[in-house]
């Protein structure tokens, strides 16, 4: 995101470095995390693998170098270079999931600044993350709720407890913006 540099794009610009992980859950059920980054180099990735994704986890990564690096850590890393005849190895998942943060920025807003741009990107995160669910406000509420109260306080003064995740994803895919 950002202005392009006399005319080139991608990395190497001036464009705000961004990381994003999808859950590859079936379709309408998955989600994803979207986050600015200082860089793309290996601390970061390993600062995101840390905040963002579980170690029990299959990643499949691209060939990016601080990939490699960053989530080294992580037993179910397999990264793959980009290959034209194989569908799977492009990541188009996360790509799709990139390409849409893009439009929703641009045609939302018609582009941001760095300022607000992990505000945005936390709203589309969770907006993609909750986008099949059939009481999206109610979830907005509890995971409010969670993040003000201890869980062992809700459990103690509530009488229905806040719907958690059954489980952690099994399989998430990986890129470098």
């Amino acid at each position: 995101m950002g202005t392009k540099a006399h005319g080139t794009s991608g990395r190497g610009t001036e464009q705000q470095p961004m990381l994003a992980a999808v859950d590859r859950a079936p379709a309408g059920k998955g989600s994803c995390v979207v986050r600015c980054a200082e860089d793309c180099s290996g601390g970061s990735w390993r600062q995101f693998g840390h905040d963002h994704l579980c170690h029990a986890s299959r990643i499949r990564a691209d060939a990016w170098s601080g990939m490699a690096a960053g989530l080294s850590s992580f037993r179910g890393l397999e990264q793959k270079g980009y290959d034209s005849a194989d569908g799977d190895a492009s990541l188009p998942m996360v790509h799709r999931v990139i390409s849409n943060f893009k439009a929703y920025v641009e045609g939302a807003f018609h582009g941001l600044s760095r300022t607000h741009l992990q505000s945005y990107a936390d709203s589309f995160s969770w907006r993609y993350s909750h986008r099949s669910s059939s009481c999206a406000c109610m979830e907005l509420l509890h995971e409010m709720c969670l993040m003000h109260v201890p869980l062992s306080g809700i459990a103690a003064t509530a009488t229905v407890q806040p719907k958690l995740p059954a489980s952690l994803p099994e399989q998430l895919t990986v890129q470098g913006a």
